[in-house]
């Protein structure tokens, strides 16, 4: 371990090769996630220039967030929707996310580095590739004529803006069809954390949001309900759009919910399907929808 050879403390460099030969001590020493200014003072007996501290720290690596905007509405613009991160510690430390807080307060006039990495599969149906504003494409007819199942938590919300701003463009331009269901569970804390309300509420006024249905899992003080408890008690249309409207899946949160949502989705085709199927079988249905590309994800955390 390089740290370990620059402790001239024998107790401290024998706590450090500790630390680098057992894992699950190191584990548990990580868990206080220590900034380098603090793990400098726990072992204060390394002694390491600036020059050597920058080739022993690894390359902080990239955030990456979900577009939240439509190119249609500005081709100059990108928006997206970032959950501050702040948490404490098992020992109460309370800790702040690197970019999150970095984007909270950055000047608008800043410049900062970024690129864009397309996502091929997480895109509306139809658009294998950036679409075209025309009245006569049919990727376009397909993107609005398509019925669609989203589910989103908290942050996840983002890559679904960027769809509802396209289908609101290309409905103005295109020929939908009456009656295209589009349902978007949303789960978040209370009504304060409900992420575009406004916009959406217009949307479902406008019907290009067919159902709306938010989960709050701290509206009550020891009720929790979470976007699995809501698919179940839509779940008659949910299996219809399923096996009768050939609906596209779209899911984006963390992977724990991105998971319980994939779990309850095949709960409800075994118990709403006409034969006795199996847990295990809709499972595998759930696998072929998602080899076909009708089931996408995008997870974080």
């Amino acid at each position: 371990m390089a740290v370990q050879r620059l402790a001239t403390d024998n107790k401290q460099k024998g706590r450090l090769a500790h630390l680098a030969d057992n894992s699950e001590a190191y584990s548990l020493w990580a868990q206080s996630f220590s900034t380098v200014s603090e793990t400098l003072k726990e072992f204060s007996s390394v002694q390491v220039t600036l020059e050597k501290l920058l080739q022993i720290l690894p390359v902080l690596q990239p955030r990456p967030y979900s577009i939240s905007s439509s190119p249609f509405n500005d081709p100059n613009k990108v928006q997206i929707t970032v959950s501050v991160a702040e948490y404490l510690t098992p020992d109460n430390t309370k800790r702040k996310g690197l970019c999150s807080n970095f984007l909270q307060v950055v000047k608008t006039s800043s410049k900062i580095r970024l690129f864009v990495n397309p996502n091929p599969h997480f895109r509306l149906p139809g658009q294998v590739a950036p679409t075209k504003k025309t009245d006569d494409d049919n990727s376009s007819r397909a993107t609005i004529n398509t019925r669609l199942l989203m589910f989103a938590v908290g942050s996840g919300i983002a890559p679904f803006r960027s769809f509802w701003e396209e289908i609101v463009a290309l409905n103005e331009c295109g020929n939908p069809e009456p009656n295209i269901d589009r349902m978007l569970f949303f789960g978040c804390r209370t009504p304060n954390d409900f992420l575009y309300h406004g916009e959406l509420k217009k949307l479902s006024q406008d019907k290009l949001i067919t159902d709306l249905v938010p989960a709050f899992s701290r509206l009550k003080e020891g009720e929790k309900r979470y976007v699995q408890n809501e698919m179940m008690l839509h779940d008659q249309k949910i299996y219809s759009m399923i096996t009768d409207n050939n609906a596209y899946i779209y899911m984006c949160g963390s992977a724990a919910a991105c998971m319980a949502i994939e779990k309850t989705l095949a709960m409800i085709l075994e118990s709403r399907h006409y034969t006795n199927l199996t847990f295990g079988e809709a499972k595998e249905w759930i696998k072929k929808l998602k080899k076909s590309g009708r089931i996408q994800l995008e997870m974080f955390g």
